[in-house]
Parts: C-alpha cells; structure tokens; sequence
C-alpha cells in the first residue's frame, strides 16, 4: 500500500473513531478513553518529535555539503545566485497567494478556540513578542538580523525564529569549506554527507509511524472538538486545493505556471549555464529550480529532474 494511501486512511479511521468517541464514549463515563487519548497524544508528539529533532542537523549538514560541491566547480557565484533569487521569487509568490486567498476566502472563521489556553500557549507568545520587537526596527536591522551572532544558540532556537539565520551561516560556512577543502574524498565532507544521510534515515523511520500519528492526532481533534471542526477543515481544503492545482500541472517534472511566468519574465528564456553545458529552465524541466508545492522543495522529484531531465553534475546535486 502507498504511504499516501495509509495517510489517508489514518486521516479518515482518525475522524471515524474520533466522533464515535465524542458521541458515544465521553471520557466522563469511560475513563479508559482518557487513558487511550493519551496514548494517541503519545503517537502522534512522538512522530512531531522525531521529525523536528533533525531539522537542525538536516539543514546544516545538506547546505555545507551543498555549498561545498558547488563552490569547488567554480560554479558557486552564478548558480548560487541565480537560485538564492529565484528561491526569494517564488517564496514571496507563495506568501502573497497565501495571504491574499486567507484574507479573501477565511477559511478559519468559525473555529471555535480556547481563548484561555491560546493566551497560555508559547507559540502563540513567542509570535506576540517577535510582532512587538519588529516594531520601531531601522530597514538595515533587518538584514543584519539574518547574520548569527551565536549559530549554536541559533541552532538552539530554530524553531523561535532564527532558522533563517542558521540557514545564512551554514552557506557561508560551506561557502568557506569549499575554499580550503579540494579532496572529494576530505573527512569533513565525508562527515557532512554522512549526518545527511542519517538525517534522512531517521525521517524514513517516522514517515513508517506516520499513518498511526495522523490517527492519533485527528482522532484527539475530533474526540475533544467532535463534528464541529469538520466544517472548517473541510472548507479549508476546498480552499486549498483549487488554488494549488491551479498553479501546479499535474507533471511531476513540471514547473508550476504562475512562477514559470515569474521567471521568464526577469530573465528571457531563462537559462543557467553550469560548469558542464547549458541547462535550460522550461516547463518540461526545471524541478531543481522550482518544483515545491510549499515552503519545502520536493527533493525526490527535484533530484530525479536534474539526473534524468537536466543532466545536472552529481556535485551540484545536494544544493
């Protein structure tokens, strides 16, 4: 069975048993089901745990490696360039579509929260504190922000804003690496790509406990909300969806339309010429560029493009 298919359907029994406990099973009465919410609570915090805990080493071990392939064929400037520019392109078009469908359509109207706990909660803080300390900021401070002063303590809070900054240190680190390190074969390179490989691993492993966490987060929801939450989850997908197909082709290898347009309209024709030919970006094949579906590339697909497609070199691949 594909993985889709079992995240499906955890999704789907998730919702059944969740509202068949809500209706027929409150845990005033049976209190084995509070026992059983706290097992799934576990299931799915565990799942969350095991992907977030390798955010950290995944990005900085694939930027310097990435960096650091790229920077010894000489080819660091232009494609490093070109592609830091397109990423801000199309991150920027995904903001301005997000915010401007959320704000026409408001797909969360409706949902009924817990004022109380979300005054408590820390992301819901963290995100008032960082609104208050941009206020009153000088335009400058806002680039020299992206700079770490500590890349340990900004490992430390990547998930309280500073994931930008260690993202800055790790390409100028493996842009520096790239000019003392000349051995393909050179320990640190070796050790880099082996924390990426095992990075990979242990997202392999949670993706296998994926589906039971998908049951057990949405069989939470819908056990402590019942029917009430479907309404809106149900219009935020048809929100989501039209907008996505939309602007994506059903071609895996595909680039999206709006940010082909994007960027054949700043450079025409739009071609990068790498160290070992010249590589086109049409729609036919420029997964390396631009194929993501949010904020995440799709590596798979992206990396397929460039071997089979592009005929990218293998040193430019894990950037």
């Amino acid at each position: 069975m594909k993985q889709h298919t079992k995240l499906l359907l955890g999704f789907i029994f998730g919702v059944t048993f969740g509202l068949i406990g809500y209706y027929y099973l409150p845990a005033k009465e049976f209190t084995f089901m509070t026992s059983f919410s706290e097992v799934m609570t576990f299931l799915g915090a565990t799942f969350l745990r095991m992907i977030f805990m390798v955010v950290v080493p995944l990005i900085l071990s694939a930027l310097m490696l990435g960096t650091m392939e790229l920077g010894k064929g000489a080819g660091l400037g232009k494609v490093g360039g070109l592609s830091l520019l397109y990423t801000l392109m199309l991150s920027g078009c995904a903001v301005i579509i997000a915010v401007v469908m959320t704000n026409i359509l408001k797909p969360g109207v409706g949902l009924a929260f817990d004022k109380a706990a979300l005054a408590t909660n820390s992301g819901v803080l963290t995100l008032q504190s960082n609104a208050k300390a941009a206020q009153g900021k000088m335009w400058y401070q806002y680039i020299v922000d992206l700079m770490p002063q500590n890349p340990i303590d900004s490992a430390a809070k990547a998930f309280s804003g500073e994931i930008v900054a260690l993202m800055i240190f790790a390409l100028f680190f493996g842009w520096a690496l790239s000019t003392v390190i000349k051995d393909d074969d050179h320990p640190m390179a070796q050790v880099l790509d082996s924390i990426f490989q095992a990075s990979m691993k242990i997202i392999e492993l949670a993706m296998k406990l994926a589906p039971y966490a998908i049951f057990g987060i949405v069989f939470n929801t819908a056990y402590k909300m019942g029917a009430s939450f479907l309404g809106n989850v149900a219009y935020y997908a048809l929100v989501a969806y039209p907008v996505l197909r939309g602007l994506w082709t059903s071609d895996q290898d595909a680039c999206p339309d709006v940010a082909f347009w994007l960027l054949r309209s700043v450079q025409g024709g739009l071609s990068l010429r790498l160290h070992d030919g010249l590589v086109q970006c049409h729609p036919a094949g420029c997964a390396g560029v631009c194929r993501t579906r949010s904020e995440t590339p799709a590596p798979h697909l992206a990396l397929r493009a460039d071997r089979r497609r592009l005929g990218q070199p293998e040193r430019y691949r894990a950037l």
